[in-house]
């Protein structure tokens, strides 16, 4: 082997090297980052439900009639009325 092939191979073992050492430190910023993400938006969606309830408790717990033309008398359907106006998304 002469003197260039050397060197390469020990080149790209010592990429291969750092590269070993370096990607669970960038897989870990990014699962970091993601969950910093995730929690954020959970954060934004609770506000966001607490704000509709707080609204709907301000004004004396009435709803208008949905597009159907039902009254929301059933506790499950006033909550979920309040998540999907604070969080369309879910």
């Amino acid at each position: 082997m002469d003197r260039y092939a050397a060197s390469y191979v020990r080149t790209t073992a010592q990429a291969l090297i750092e590269m070993s050492l370096i990607a669970p430190l960038m897989l870990l910023l990014a699962y970091g980052a993601i969950e910093v993400g995730s929690v954020i938006s959970t954060y934004l969606t609770m506000t966001h439900t607490n704000q509709g309830g707080a609204n709907l408790a301000s004004r004396g717990g009435s709803l208008p009639i949905d597009k159907n033309g039902a009254n929301y008398t059933n506790p499950d359907d006033i909550l979920d009325t309040i998540i999907k106006a604070a969080a369309p998304t879910l």
